[in-house]
C-alpha cells in the first residue's frame, strides 16, 4: 500500500462521517448525499489501491475499467466479493448515473457502514496478498530441505513438521503481526514446503448450523488427504478448550477427520510442542509454543 493510503481513502469515510454528523445537527438533508459521495469516492480510491497490487498493475485505468476487472476476474475472496457486489449495487451505481437522486439518513449511515467494511476486508486480503508474495521470494531464494529421502510422509506429519519450523525460517525476514499477515506467509511456506500441497485460504463450508469458513484447508491431490487448519497468536487453557471444539464442527460440517490448531508465538528462538486430542472419531493436534513455568500459570495450563 502506498504511504498516502490514509490521507486518500480514510480521508474520504472521516469525510463522509462529519457530513452525516452536520445533516442530523443541522436537519438537513443534503449533507447525507454529500457523504455518499465521499463514500464512493473512498470506494473508488480502495480498489485503485487494491488494482496496484492485487493485479500488480499500476497503468492509469479509470475507475469503471478498474470495477469491470474485478467484475470479471476471479481476484477477490467471497467476502470481499459481497461486500463489493453490494456496495456497487446499491449507492455506487445509484448516485453516479442518477444526478438527480438524493439520499436520506439511513441510506448515508448504511452506505458509510458498507463501504468501511469493504475497506476493512479488502484491505486484509490486500495485506494476506503481499505477506504471500515475500514470503514466496524469500522461499524461492532458499534451496529446499529434503526431510525424507524415503517414502513420502503423511500429509498431517508433514503439516505439524512445518509448522514447528516455520517462525524460526522466517525469523530475520518477516515481521507477522496480524492474522492476515500469518495467513498468507504460512500459506505460501507450506506450499513451497510441502511438495503438492494445496492450500485454500477461502474455502466455504455449507453447515446445518450455517456456513463455516477455517482459516485454512491443507490437501493433497495424490493421497486424498485434507486438514482443517485454525491459525491463532496467542495461547489460553480456557479458549482453547472452544477452539478445539470450533475445529470439530469444521470437520463435521466438511466430512472430515484431522484438524490441527497451531498457535503463532512470533518470537524466533520458541520451541514447539504437539497435543491430540479425540473428539470421537475426530482428532484435533494442536502445535503450540512449549511453555515456560511463569507462562504456564498465566495461561492456565499445568
Amino acid at each position: 500500500m502506498r504511504h498516502d493510503f490514509d490521507s486518500g481513502v480514510m480521508q474520504h469515510i472521516k469525510r463522509a462521517g462529519y457530513h452525516f454528523k452536520q445533516g442530523s445537527s443541522r436537519s438537513d438533508d443534503q449533507y447525507f448525499t454529500d457523504a455518499i459521495y465521499r463514500t464512493n469516492q473512498a470506494f473508488e480510491g480502495m480498489l485503485k489501491e487494491a488494482y496496484a497490487v492485487l493485479a500488480n498493475s499500476n497503468t492509469d485505468k479509470t475507475p469503471y475499467q478498474i470495477e469491470q476487472y474485478f467484475e470479471s476476474n476471479s481476484v477477490f475472496n467471497t467476502r470481499v466479493v459481497i461486500a463489493f457486489k453490494r456496495y456497487r449495487q446499491e449507492w455506487r451505481n445509484s448516485s453516479t448515473h442518477n444526478h438527480k437522486l438524493f439520499f436520506g439518513k439511513q441510506d448515508a449511515y448504511l452506505a458509510i457502514l458498507n463501504v468501511s467494511a469493504f475497506v476493512f476486508i479488502l484491505l486484509d486480503q490486500i495485506v494476506e496478498h503481499v505477506a504471500y508474495k515475500s514470503t514466496t521470494a524469500l522461499m524461492d531464494s532458499r534451496p529446499k530441505a529434503a526431510r525424507s529421502s524415503g517414502k513420502q510422509m503423511p500429509l498431517i506429519d508433514s503439516l505439524i513438521a512445518e509448522l514447528k519450523d516455520f517462525a524460526s525460517t522466517l525469523a530475520g525476514h518477516s515481521k507477522i503481526s496480524t492474522s492476515s499477515q500469518l495467513m498468507g506467509a504460512l500459506s505460501a511456506y507450506l506450499m513451497n514446503q510441502i511438495p503438492n500441497v494445496e492450500v485454500d485460504t477461502d474455502l466455504l463450508i455449507p453447515s446445518d448450523h450455517g456456513d463455516v469458513r477455517p482459516d485454512i484447508v491443507v490437501s493433497h491431490p495424490v493421497s486424498n488427504e485434507r486438514i482443517v487448519l485454525e491459525l491463532k497468536s496467542r495461547y489460553s487453557k480456557a479458549h482453547h478448550d472452544a477452539t478445539v471444539d470450533q475445529v470439530g464442527l469444521y470437520l463435521k460440517a466438511a466430512s472430515l477427520r484431522t484438524g490441527v490448531v497451531y498457535y503463532h508465538d512470533g518470537r524466533d528462538d520458541v520451541m514447539y510442542e504437539t497435543e491430540v486430542r479425540k473428539i470421537g472419531e475426530l482428532t484435533v493436534y494442536t502445535v503450540l509454543p512449549r511453555l515456560n513455568r511463569s507462562e504456564k500459570a498465566k495461561s492456565g495450563k499445568r
